[in-house]
């Protein structure tokens, strides 16, 4: 999965390491990556891109 915040901040930690993201940053997440999202008062809006494997 790719992603880029759009809107507001949040904050992503994975794997121990914590990222305060802003407008414009992106990340990216490998299938169910364990991971924990954090979000700012005005809340964020992010869009995603996933890619479906082929069986």
């Amino acid at each position: 999965m790719s992603a880029i915040v759009v809107q507001g901040e949040m904050w992503l930690t994975c794997a121990g390491r914590e990222r305060h993201l802003l407008p414009g940053d992106a990340f990216t997440l490998d299938r169910n990556e364990p991971h924990a999202e954090r979000y700012g008062a005005q809340g964020a809006t992010y869009w995603v891109a996933r890619r479906n494997p082929q069986d």
